[in-house]
């Protein structure tokens, strides 16, 4: 029997009776339509670079593009404020001075919460409006700097895209010259290969023990963190085997293990904060018959945090960056002191100027209190307007430009 071709419409179609739709597509579940063929819509891949942003659930995530089109994400736990880059880097952009928020929502319906008086003497109370809300982040991109707020903490924090600064803390990390005391010190097994690779190598064969390669650091800061970056080589990627390589850093005075992470080949960064102002950083196999691999390019410097918004206002609910790139900050501070903090305030920066706050005859910053009874709980940009979502209702933000720059509408 020759086969007939189905020549049927893209998209469902459901208006009326099965028979008006006859001939059509009438239901489906995760398919769409490419080149006016029905096409299944696939699941999430994971980042194969990525294995872990954070131990702590993320409760808030953003992603975007660089100036030049690097792709970038970014994550905050009720205690954290992670970075990622296209390459798998990840990155703790944490500030040091970040309140930590709740990890998990609880209900609490136990003496002392509410106001006095609320409720009547005797009966019970009900749980529904007592729950402790999950700590969440509003993450978005000012340009292409990271900008985002906890409700925990309430500030508004930027991060300018830099990973480390300061002065490299470790000698001869390219290893362009052999290793020696007291830079790096070479444990059984390990072997230099100078030009054109420069590259210290793990020697299964020439090992009997597990031994380390090491140095140590100095010029550390307590209370400082500071990233470890390293590239591991599988000398022998086509056996299918992977070595097994962790790396250590242990403060010298304090003997505390400031850090001890698996290695994955490719690039490699880790993060630790000091207590000393020394270290010893080890790189080892987890066998001694651990598959050959090269280590390379290991540096180590100082982490860069997210840093706060100049003039900006506190106790911040949530944020977000509108089309004519202005940062609205959502449950706020006034810049009026007498005012002070409004859940239902909506204040925005100047334009494309995200540390002037307070509102002049010479730019375009502002606030206006919406007219409602909820709380704003987050914004949404959508094209040509701004949503403003409360507990109780929604409004919408609609730029005019000078005097009143944003109108606000039910």
């Amino acid at each position: 029997m020759p086969l007939i071709p189905l020549k049927i419409p893209a998209g469902f179609y459901r208006t009326g009776t099965d028979l008006d739709g006859s001939g059509r597509w009438r239901d489906g579940s995760l398919v769409r339509w490419r080149d006016g063929s029905l096409r299944p819509v696939k699941g999430w891949r994971q980042n194969e670079n990525i294995d872990d942003i954070s131990e702590n659930p993320p409760r808030g995530m953003h992603s975007w593009q660089t100036q030049d089109n690097s792709r970038c994400l970014a994550a905050g736990t009720y205690n954290e404020l992670k970075a990622a880059l296209a390459s798998g880097a990840v990155y703790d952009i944490t500030p040091s001075n970040l309140t930590s928020g709740s990890k998990d929502a609880q209900v609490n319906i136990g003496y002392g919460y509410a106001a006095y008086g609320t409720g009547i003497y005797g009966d019970p109370r009900p749980d529904t409006g007592n729950l402790v809300e999950a700590t969440t982040w509003s993450l978005d991109n000012w340009g292409e700097n990271l900008v985002g707020t906890s409700p925990a903490d309430g500030r508004i924090w930027e991060w300018s895209l830099d990973t480390v600064t300061g002065s490299e803390l470790v000698q001869n990390g390219t290893f362009d010259v052999a290793p020696t005391s007291p830079d790096w010190v070479l444990g059984t097994g390990w072997v230099y290969r100078g030009s054109p690779d420069f590259k210290v190598r793990w020697d299964k064969s020439a090992a009997s023990a597990v031994t380390s390669l090491e140095t140590y650091v100095f010029g550390l800061s307590s209370g400082t963190k500071y990233v470890v970056t390293l590239s591991l080589q599988d000398v022998d990627d086509s056996d299918g085997i992977t070595p097994s390589v962790k790396i250590k850093v242990t403060g010298l005075a304090t003997l505390t293990e400031l850090i001890v992470d698996d290695l994955k080949v490719g690039l490699n960064t880790v993060v630790f904060e000091s207590d000393d102002s020394s270290a010893k950083l080890e790189i080892y196999p987890n066998t001694a018959t651990e598959e050959d691999f090269d280590i390379d390019t290991i540096s180590v410097k100082e982490a860069v945090e997210a840093q706060q918004v100049a003039n900006s206002p506190t106790s911040v609910g949530s944020i977000l960056v509108t089309e004519e790139r202005f940062i609205f900050a959502l449950g706020c501070t006034s810049q009026d002191p007498v005012t002070g903090y409004s859940p239902r305030l909506v204040r925005w920066c100047d334009r494309e100027d995200n540390t002037s706050w307070t509102a002049t005859a010479l730019n375009q910053a502002g606030e206006i209190e919406l007219q409602t009874s909820g709380k704003i709980e987050t914004g949404i940009r959508t094209r040509g307007q701004t949503l403003i979502i409360t507990d109780v209702d929604a409004h919408i933000a609609r730029y005019v430009g000078p005097p009143y720059v944003y109108v606000l509408s039910v």
